[in-house]
């Protein structure tokens, strides 16, 4: 029987490829808006409480949007993080059902 990967909060992700571009997390910010947006504030909020709250928090999901605000940030696809995402909650889900039927 094989190993599954290890499973991770998209945030390390997020927070690793943030620093491996030198990019604080202002930049960040201001690389996930769209033309339209006029306030950068908003990704910089979004990004803080899904980084330093959603690995401990499952409810609080970065959703499509947030998907295509990263996305749009790293140049690659929303779906990306949508998998990264559900793999985590999956890995998650499954280790709290282990630890209550023991």
């Amino acid at each position: 029987m094989t190993t599954p990967a290890e499973r991770f909060h998209p945030s390390v992700y997020l927070e690793d490829e943030r620093q491996a571009r030198g990019w604080t997390r202002d930049d960040l910010a201001r690389a996930m808006m769209t033309g339209d947006d006029d306030d950068w504030g908003l990704h910089r909020l979004a990004l803080d409480l899904y980084c330093d709250v959603g690995p401990t928090n499952p409810n609080l999901q970065m959703g499509t949007d947030g998907a295509a605000a990263f996305a749009r940030a790293f140049d690659v696809e929303a779906e990306f993080f949508l998998n990264l995402e559900c793999a985590w909650l999956l890995a998650r889900s499954t280790l709290l059902y282990e630890e209550i039927h023991r």
